[in-house]
């Protein structure tokens, strides 16, 4: 989580995957994927994520 723009971060939950991209329309509303494609999204700056179900084809 950072409360700076990203020039400092900290920790707030131990992830287990590893993450590829991240990335934040703003302060508040970001979305992750990991190694397994899998996607997940915050509203709240990182605080909490909810995997998102994402259809292939």
């Amino acid at each position: 989580m950072t409360k700076d723009g990203g020039r400092t971060w900290a920790q707030v939950a131990n992830l287990t995957a590893q993450y590829g991209k991240i990335d934040f329309a703003d302060q508040q509303t970001g979305w992750l994927t990991d190694t397994s494609g899998s996607l997940q999204a915050t509203a709240d700056g990182g605080r909490t994520w909810t995997s998102l179900s994402v259809g292939t084809r």
